[in-house]
């Protein structure tokens, strides 16, 4: 027994070394594909063997996603073989190429045909041959390399022709060189990789691909439903000797279509073979918020337009098969796991994001919510930013178009830069009255929407033509007047009869005396009127010019006196 513990010991040691020995080697082998160069000790080959042609032969080709089936795998010129005997005879061969007649040669079996035959079927062949030859043998005959294929690719394609392609190649890797490039390479594990925008092709007949077998029978590929959800059956194994064509996509062609509550709202190219279950598998399946119990159809018939409803708890929905240019609506359910809440910003207690139940919730209660409004908010200066979209995405009624309702003015640059800015700042803003409880209640509050309750600067804004544009206290002045002073008074350019309040919040426009101004308003003057200013221009100008001459009249007709005088 401590003899058999001692050779166990021995034995791990001798793996464990081994395994040291050979890690190297694996990893080179792993980040260079082409290199297998793997050896062992001498003092370990009693103990294990490395099959260095076998790693060579999986450089070879791609890999098979399945295994081989031998029943209908039928060998041919270029395959490769492995043949082992034991019993009446013993011998191991690898690397056996089929030749062109469909022979290979085995030493003590001589020529042997494997034409027109299956690998089970050449098993048995071989089994016979040595059994005769060798007495009672048994007899280990494998594939270690399918010989490539040859694909006939036509139809609408960059590059029709015949193909040579590795054994158990896709139908999307088959056609690949005939659709992008001929020239194209494959990436590092010899597979090509298409553009996302290949997906979405509309030029390219790629859910009806036909694919005709050696023995006429056919197969239609769909490479839309293989992209989008994976389905093997979509992107069937090519077989030598098969011919696919692809046609362009025309533009009368018949479609489906699928939206509402998915993930992927969808319109396809139609198949014969469509149905309901494939159509929401491609389109991502029920969003959360699907009413997912049932399924519209509509569709067109002879007799008009006609609407189905199908009951998915009661339906097969692979056995509801669609007609050409059906339309599929999943509903929503409006109420289900439905995301609603609206913003609360600035000088409140707790801001934040709050749930609403839309069309319900009021502006009064979000402020309840986020503990009310704190000391040093501008209360007449809060508005609500209403989203433009409601939750479904579908465009409100109340969005407000600013560059449609801007006011009439004859206002030139500075008046124009200030509408712009006014249209870009507070696009569909709603001026809140936060002192006026009865108010707040009223004003309903959607999702997306956003409440700002601005902070009390105790500031005014001074803009347009004044000589010092800026913020000024709010203390400092009691009037417009007085705080165009202290932005240094009007320039050459104002309009002195154009002067405005813009209040906090609602932007309202008021003229001086009309209302007080309060911290967080904003004063305009207005430039003067482009042609007046022009004629008033044009008038002093003239004036000048006519001066100017008269003077050099005058001159001309005293130098001509001074002249005569002398003479």
């Amino acid at each position: 027994m401590f003899l058999h513990k001692q050779a166990s010991s021995s034995f791990i040691g001798s793996f464990m070394l081994l395994s040291l020995l050979i890690l190297p080697s694996l990893l080179m082998a792993q980040s260079d594909r082409r290199s297998f160069d793997l050896s062992v000790e001498p003092q370990f080959r009693d103990y294990f063997l490395l099959d260095h042609f076998g790693l060579r032969l999986i450089n070879e080709g791609l890999p098979l996603e399945s295994y081989l089936d031998a029943e209908t795998y039928e060998l041919g010129p270029n395959d490769v073989l492995s043949l082992e005997m034991s019993g009446g005879m013993e011998r191991a061969m690898r690397g056996l190429v089929i030749n062109p007649e469909g022979a290979v040669f085995i030493p003590g079996l001589g020529k042997v045909s494997f034409r027109d035959k299956t690998l089970t079927e050449a098993r048995e062949h071989v089994t016979q041959l040595a059994s005769q030859s060798f007495g009672n043998t048994q007899v280990s005959l494998t594939l270690d390399i399918p010989r490539p294929i040859h694909v006939h690719i036509h139809g609408d394609v960059e590059s029709p022709g015949r193909y040579l392609l590795p054994f158990g190649i896709r139908l999307d890797q088959a056609i690949f060189r005939a659709l992008i490039s001929p020239g194209a390479n494959p990436d590092r594990t010899g597979m090509f990789q298409y553009d996302s925008n290949f997906i979405d092709n509309q030029n390219l007949s790629l859910r009806n691909i036909h694919i005709q077998k050696k023995d006429e029978s056919t197969l239609t590929g769909d490479l839309v439903h293989y992209f989008r959800t994976g389905e093997l059956e979509a992107n069937p194994v090519i077989s030598h000797g098969d011919r696919i064509v692809i046609r362009r996509r025309i533009s009368e062609a018949p479609v489906v279509s699928i939206s509402g509550a998915v993930h992927l709202p969808l319109t396809l190219e139609y198949r014969e073979d469509d149905n309901l279950e494939r159509l929401l598998d491609m389109a991502g399946g029920f969003t959360p918020d699907a009413k997912s119990d049932e399924i519209i159809i509509h569709s067109r018939t002879a007799n008009g337009l006609q609407r189905r409803t199908i009951s998915t708890d009661e339906t097969n929905l692979s056995q509801v098969y669609l007609n050409p240019n059906d339309r599929v609506v999943i509903p929503m359910d409006r109420n289900l796991h439905q995301a609603q809440n609206t913003a609360v910003h600035g000088e409140v207690q707790l801001p934040g994001t709050y749930p609403i139940i839309e069309g319900e919730t009021t502006v009064a209660d979000l402020l309840e919510m986020s503990g009310g409004i704190t000391n040093r908010a501008l209360a007449h200066g809060a508005y609500l930013i209403r989203a433009t979209h409601s939750s479904d995405r579908v465009l409100r009624d109340g969005g407000v178009n600013a560059e449609i309702l801007q006011r009439a003015s004859d206002q030139l640059v500075q008046g124009l830069e200030y509408l712009q800015m006014e249209s870009t700042l507070f696009r569909n803003q709603i001026p809140l009255d936060v002192n006026n409880a009865e108010s707040l209640a009223g004003i309903k509050v959607y999702h997306g929407d956003r409440i700002f309750i601005p902070r009390d600067e105790h500031t005014v804004i001074v803009l347009g033509q004044v000589n010092k544009p800026g913020l000024y206290a709010v203390d400092e002045a009691n009037s417009a007047r007085e705080f165009v002073q202290l932005a240094g008074g009007f320039t050459i350019a104002a309009e002195e009869s154009r002067v405005f309040i813009i209040k906090a919040g609602s932007r309202s426009w008021y003229r001086p005396g009309e209302v007080d101004v309060e911290s967080g308003d904003i004063i305009f003057v207005d430039r003067e009127p482009y042609d007046e200013l022009h004629s008033r221009r044009m008038f002093r100008n003239s004036n000048i010019q006519l001066i100017m001459t008269g003077i050099t009249t005058l001159a001309t007709v005293i130098t001509t006196y001074a002249v005569y005088r002398r003479n």
